[in-house]
């Protein structure tokens, strides 16, 4: 038999967005997770990807901060905007 002790589980605590000019509900939209919910790094990975492949962002940095002392794990979410005139051509 094997016994595994993995700790305390870990839950997504809030989500902060720095350096843009849209807003937080806005943003929002692109959460694949919900405060609360089990944390889960691959969710973490497709939150950056998402950011990433919309058109919004030049830059995308997405930070779990997770602490030894708490089972809440923020996520700082840091974005620069892309140039607001861009044109593509297909």
């Amino acid at each position: 038999y094997l016994t595994l002790n993995t700790g305390p589980q870990h839950y997504f605590g809030p989500v902060s967005y720095e350096k843009t000019r849209l807003s937080p509900k806005f943003l929002n939209r692109y959460l694949p997770f919900e405060p609360g919910e089990v944390y889960s790094p691959p969710k973490i990975l497709l939150l950056q990807n998402k950011l990433s492949t919309s058109d919004y962002f030049s830059k995308v940095n997405v930070k779990p901060l997770v602490e030894e002392n708490s089972q809440q794990v923020p996520v700082q979410v840091e974005l620069e905007d892309a140039k607001p005139n861009q044109y593509l051509f297909g």
